[in-house]
């Protein structure tokens, strides 16, 4: 076959042959488009986790099941039991802990102190004990419920108030919600401080929406906004601690404090950004619980045990012996043998137990 140069050819062969390059580009482009956008779409229904809800299991906050459910809206209990967590988490406490020190720190605060009959759920119950969710009605939190907006609003404000004990100040009166007469009056000063911190946005136009429902993605995003933008947060490094590290080794290791908690036969391990505990409660390990706390420098602690032990069966710390600890060279990770002979590795920072065996 010999070879003619393009000006060689015929003006109408010259047409022909662009056309056909011309099809066979367009079949090409078609053939990728729906490649792509098969690839998209099955990432989107299959294993697709919006950083939000990621964001918000990994700082302990929302367990695993988010990831199957942030599309579906948000009772007024699911968003409580998040929030809850939040405050908890900002000061580096377990929720029963949270509530527990913070009924202690803030008993002259005026909290609601009648009993509700839906509050007793895990958690829902210290959730409304420190202020975080109220009752939308005389005896009744009315957990299962959507949330609205202007709820939403409220409920961060009261989270914001639980872990950083700041009351904030009235919101900019230069900046207005477009909607802010259809804002109940009790939302009206919480809904304008959420906006104006970047915290819950307007929908369009300076639109709160305030009786719109909310999705569990939206409520995640709003307390990882919180922890961003709010003027007083651990991101910000200005947050003072509820229970401070000093506070939590007196607890802990001082023999007849107030709060009952001392332990003796301590194993003690120091490192640059906390203090590993393990011991027992009155007496000795056979006669008594074993504890395995971390105290953080910076304010806050996490009891370890609890991950391991079951927590229908509070027995089990009897006879519960760890022994053999060792840390890690750049002090992330402590390792303990306990039971029989089981082998534990606890991720330090946040108290997670990373292989049991």
């Amino acid at each position: 076959m010999r070879y003619f140069p393009k000006a060689c050819l015929s003006a109408k062969g010259a047409r022909k042959r662009d056309g056909m390059m011309r099809k066979i580009t367009a079949i090409l482009l078609i053939s990728l488009f729906i490649i792509t956008n098969s690839t998209v779409a099955k990432g989107y229904d299959d294993g697709y986790i919006p950083m939000a809800v990621s964001d918000a299991i990994s700082l302990g906050f929302a367990g695993e099941s988010l990831t199957e459910s942030f599309r579906d809206k948000i009772t007024r209990a699911e968003f409580a039991l998040m929030a809850v967590n939040f405050a908890a988490m900002e000061n580096n406490l377990d929720v029963l802990d949270f509530y527990v020190i913070h009924s202690v720190k803030y008993s002259d605060r005026d909290f609601p102190t009648n009993f509700l009959s839906d509050s007793t759920d895990n958690g829902l119950y210290e959730a409304y004990r420190t202020g975080v969710i109220t009752g939308r009605n005389k005896g009744s939190l009315d957990p299962n419920t959507f949330i609205t907006r202007q709820e939403a609003a409220v409920m961060l404000i009261n989270t914001y108030v639980a872990y950083s004990g700041d009351q904030p100040s009235a919101p900019p009166s230069n900046k207005k919600l477009r909607d802010a007469d259809q804002t109940a009056d009790w939302a009206v000063k919480d809904a304008h401080l959420v906006w104006t911190w970047d915290v819950m946005p307007a929908t369009s136009e300076n639109d709160f929406k305030p009786l719109g429902s909310c999705t569990k993605e939206e409520c995640a995003q709003f307390l990882m906004n919180l922890y961003h933008n709010a003027p007083v947060t651990s991101y910000k490094s200005n947050l003072k601690r509820i229970l401070s590290y000093d506070e939590a080794m007196e607890r802990l290791t001082v023999v007849g404090n107030k709060s009952y908690e001392w332990m003796s036969d301590i194993e003690t391990f120091d490192c640059a950004n906390y203090t590993v505990l393990y011991g027992y409660q009155d007496g000795g390990p056979h006669a008594s619980p074993s504890y395995l706390w971390i105290v953080y420098k910076d304010g806050g602690r996490r009891e370890i045990l609890s991950r391991i032990l079951d927590p229908m069966n509070p027995m089990s710390r009897y006879g519960f012996y760890a022994y053999q600890f060792a840390l890690s060279k750049d002090e992330k990770t402590l390792y303990f043998i306990a039971g029989y002979a089981d082998v534990y590795a606890v991720d330090l920072p946040s108290a997670s137990i990373i292989n049991p065996k």
